[in-house]
């Protein structure tokens, strides 16, 4: 695990107040809807959803450079959010199914080659997204809407219903099925440390003025504690292959939102990113070497597929 010294990190944030230059985006696809981009294991491709070809989200995959497009998925349901396996074997992805408040998402898994599609966790309680592989690739955390009433509640009820997602886990297969956090209101976008040993995710905190904060626990729920804490939306995090940056997405900043990353401990605070004005950088992933960060630079009804070289600002040699 590399960790910066402390003179040098106090050096990048001086020099970020100053105005100093950020790394330059690299742009690698442009297109309406190009979201939530992932790294191959090898680092050599990339997978991400996308409506290009007929107006519903659907799962493909290119080279890190953007070229080799594949589509993958062809469904007539919205497949979103692509997640590689640890082998690069599989993607996970979330389809929507059904329409309304019977609509669910379910976690699929399709072979790298388009191949041998399957239902994981296959509930029809709500919906079942933004899943992740333990390091070990033995478990899938994710995050689901089954403990929000909708067959119980009235049209008008519903309408006004506050959502509740909780945060689950099942095996690779998705056999044993059961929840790590539940709470009241929203716990979405969970992920493992490297070493299995802790949880990290996005809460959504309603008391006072609803705020999106970044949450960490023990890998069981233990000790659980917010390490964000800022009255800005916090969302997105993504810890790095070492275990010691967290990227996230915020706009505690003047309300615009760019990349930043955190120690697992909430210290050192690090703007990497700084875009046009009207334009968000969101849903920052690493690449295995944690040197590169994949993201969307969301600008004038188009997402952007862009990488930025991440160990200019936090592994300066």
């Amino acid at each position: 695990m590399r960790f910066l010294p402390v003179a040098l990190i106090i050096a990048v944030v001086i020099g970020i107040a100053h105005g100093e230059p950020y790394p330059s985006p690299e742009e690698i696809i442009v297109r309406v809807e190009d979201q939530y981009p992932v790294f191959s294991p090898d680092g050599k491709w990339i997978a991400f959803e996308s409506r290009r070809a007929d107006g519903v989200d659907h799962i493909f995959v290119a080279r890190r450079d953007g070229t080799d497009l594949r589509q993958l998925t062809h469904a007539p349901e919205d497949d979103e959010t692509p997640v590689f396996s640890r082998d690069g074997k599989r993607i996970l992805f979330a389809r929507r199914l059904g329409e309304g408040r019977t609509a669910q998402l379910d976690i699929f898994s399709i072979d790298i080659d388009g191949e041998n599609i399957r239902n994981l966790s296959n509930d029809a309680r709500g919906q079942d997204d933004h899943h992740k592989f333990s390091t070990d690739g033995k478990h899938i955390v994710f995050n689901s809407s089954r403990s929000t009433p909708f067959a119980e509640l009235s049209d008008e009820e519903y309408e006004s219903y506050g959502w509740n997602y909780d945060i689950w886990v099942m095996d690779a297969d998705g056999a044993n099925q059961r929840p790590i956090i539940e709470l009241p209101g929203w716990d979405t976008y969970p992920s493992f440390s490297p070493d299995g040993a802790q949880l990290l995710w996005r809460r959504v905190l309603e008391e006072g003025e609803r705020n999106s904060e970044i949450f960490i626990a023990d890998a069981d729920g233990a000790d659980m504690r917010n390490i964000s804490g800022h009255p800005a939306f916090d969302g997105y995090p993504d810890f790095s292959p070492d275990g010691a940056w967290i990227v996230f997405a915020s706009n505690r900043d003047g309300g615009v939102f760019r990349l930043y990353a955190m120690r697992p401990d909430g210290s050192y605070v690090t703007r990497l990113t700084d875009p046009a004005e009207g334009a968000a950088d969101v849903r920052p992933a690493w690449s295995p070497d944690g040197r590169t960060i994949i993201f969307n630079r969301d600008s004038g009804g188009k997402s952007q597929i862009m990488t930025i070289d991440a160990s200019v600002m936090l592994y300066p040699d």
